[in-house]
């Protein structure tokens, strides 16, 4: 075959271009799409001082999470095994069986699309969907922001075989979507992932759903002190773009659940405020990392602990009202 690009869409999130892309993936597949309103609802991080070290990110999105119920294949390649001189045809060749490309870890001092290109030697992940006769198709972040385009074939080998990583020990996955499975829209399992969420909790070390909001306090009041001290440091705007993004899933989730009810729409209207209330704090820690005004993260702080407040009980109404559905 001279190319084979698979289905995929430019999915509702980006903060993290792995989750970024397996969403994508799954959206184009209409026997599992509806795996977006059930699979984004709870959120974990690490229970840290500092936003670069929160990791704030959804549960249970991963590949590996699709794997494990049964939605997608993986298999796992060494690329010690793969000859460099074959590597490009061996990958055409799973492409055409269906299967996406992870890379989790590539040199992006081979990769022109990169600012780390012919500079420094830096691994990072890249996903392929597709190629032709001169390129992979790959879903990336360029110039700033999660974009489709086209990556030299020679560019993606020789950073799989860099040299300075001891590629013997790299590795990749291919992920092919089920097409035995039909995941339809279940408002049982939302509200059980809601709960999930409104409880929160603190397993293996990672902090739950709505618990998640105490450590973005800690490391608000970490560089509120910073700030007192005239010590300034860039706000990890991943934190807070993470949190948008998780009330824009769930604002999807309840206008999808609700479309046929319109009595429900005030329930949706109000939630719709939150997903805009916590845009507005993504926007105002861009502002403080600019500006470096201390009382603008004093503000984000009591606007995050009123979000909180206003998040779970605008939760337990959400699921008061899809259960009655449900009778």
């Amino acid at each position: 075959m001279n190319s084979k690009i698979l289905p995929i869409v430019m999915p509702p999130i980006e903060t993290y271009q792995s989750f970024s892309f397996v969403m994508g993936v799954l959206l184009a597949y209409d026997n599992i799409k509806h795996i977006m309103y059930s699979n984004y609802i709870n959120i974990r991080c690490d229970d840290a001082s500092g936003f670069e070290y929160m990791n704030l990110e959804f549960a249970e999105a991963m590949w590996e999470d699709y794997r494990k119920i049964g939605i997608a294949d993986m298999n796992l390649y060494h690329i010690k095994n793969i000859g460099k001189n074959e590597c490009a045809n061996f990958l055409k060749e799973r492409i055409d069986q269906g299967n996406y490309l992870l890379f989790y870890l590539i040199d992006e001092y081979f990769l022109s699309y990169t600012d780390d290109y012919m500079n420094i030697h830096n691994r990072h992940d890249t996903y392929i969907y597709g190629y032709d006769e001169k390129s992979f198709h790959v879903m990336a972040y360029k110039d700033y922001k999660l974009q489709f385009f086209c990556v030299p074939i020679n560019e993606i080998v020789n950073g799989l075989y860099s040299p300075l990583y001891h590629f013997e020990n790299s590795s990749f996955c291919t992920f092919r979507p089920r097409d035995d499975v039909n995941i339809p829209i279940k408002p049982d399992v939302v509200v059980e992932k809601l709960n999930q969420y409104i409880q929160g909790g603190n397993i293996n070390e990672k902090i739950y759903g709505i618990d998640t909001y105490e450590v973005i306090l800690k490391c608000l009041d970490s560089s509120i002190s910073l700030c007192e001290q005239n010590c300034h440091r860039d706000i990890d705007l991943r934190v807070f773009r993470m949190l948008w993004e998780h009330k824009k899933m769930i604002c999807k989730t309840i206008k999808k659940l609700f479309r046929n009810f319109n009595s429900f729409e005030i329930t949706f209207k109000e939630y719709d405020k939150l997903e805009h209330q916590a845009h507005i704090l993504l926007c105002l820690v861009m502002k403080y990392n600019i500006t470096r005004r201390g009382k603008i993260l004093v503000n984000v702080k009591n606007n995050i602990i009123s979000l909180r407040q206003l998040e779970k009980s605008i939760m337990e109404q959400v699921i008061v009202d899809i259960n009655s559905c449900l009778l």
